[in-house]
């Protein structure tokens, strides 16, 4: 269970959810790509319900459905899109009405701007290797495996990651390994509208946290929060790398380095949880 996983079942807010119709989403993707045919309301129904959750999840869902849908003739393909997309803004309206008419006519439209300001617009920074090369840990790897902690202030008891504490010898070879593997499942997949569809999800976020920088100016604590929009795109990359390997004696090697590495990140998570709502409860305790 990555870490990612683990923390955002302990708040009350959206992450696990995003994460969740991302993966629904991609698995309905599958599924119509292998039916044939592209119908008009679930399509619509998932298109509403990510740009609800959280907007930017509508352009990565977007990209992975004319991926995984694009037909001649054009003209009929873009007729469907056109009969999506309005059935998508009707349901939009009408769950907007809706909101407004049980929140004394207050809808996301009042705050959605603020919303995106302070999700990270307002901490956007250009890039800095020097300065920003952590980010590879807190995109990548820390979502897996979770990080040291420390308090950004004991008197509000918020703690963040502590990308100052040494790291365990395993955690990057863990980390890396699964970035490595896939690489190597988007270099098999790499002529399959699958592999571009899961490699568009990690290729948004780079370019939307290190290229724009959205969020860099705070990434030591916000950026570990964005993983749920691509993380799930890593595993199933590495996945059909291992599924595919033609060698049966590489691919036996190769799912017990697997098996090991998801012992080693289940033991060194539950260990590193069980630490900090510890620390967490002794610090309320001393409040």
């Amino acid at each position: 269970m990555s870490s990612y996983t683990l923390f955002t079942s302990l708040i009350p807010d959206s992450y696990a959810y995003a994460e969740f119709f991302l993966i629904l989403s991609v698995l309905y993707l599958q599924y119509i790509k292998a039916q044939g045919r592209i119908p008009i309301l679930p399509v619509a129904s998932l298109a509403a319900t990510n740009f609800g959750i959280t907007s930017t999840n509508l352009i990565t869902f977007l990209f992975a459905f004319v991926i995984m849908t694009f037909e001649r003739p054009l003209s009929h393909y873009f007729k469907r899109l056109l009969m999506i997309g309005g059935a998508a803004l009707g349901i939009v309206a009408v769950l907007t009405f809706v909101q407004a008419w049980t929140n004394h006519g207050i809808s996301w439209i009042h705050n959605w701007g603020a919303g995106l300001a302070n999700g990270g617009f307002k901490y956007m920074a250009p890039f800095s290797l020097m300065h920003h090369w952590k980010i590879v840990y807190m995109l990548f790897i820390h979502p897996v495996l979770t990080p040291a902690t420390a308090f950004m202030d004991p008197n509000l008891v918020a703690f963040a990651t502590d990308l100052h504490a040494p790291l365990p010898w395993y955690v990057s070879i863990v980390g890396c390994g699964l970035m490595f593997l896939a690489l190597l499942g988007f270099m098999r997949m790499g002529r399959s509208r699958e592999g571009w569809m899961l490699a568009g999800f990690i290729l948004f976020a780079l370019w939307l946290h290190i290229g724009l920088g959205f969020g860099l100016e705070a990434f030591e604590y916000d950026m570990y929060l964005y993983a749920g929009h691509f993380l799930f795109a890593l595993f199933l990359l590495g996945g059909r790398c291992t599924i595919e390997l033609k060698s049966p004696l590489l691919r036996r090697w190769l799912l017990a380095g697997v098996g090991l590495s998801a012992c080693v990140t289940l033991v060194h998570n539950a260990v590193r949880h069980a630490h900090i709502l510890a620390f967490i409860n002794a610090a309320y305790a001393n409040m």
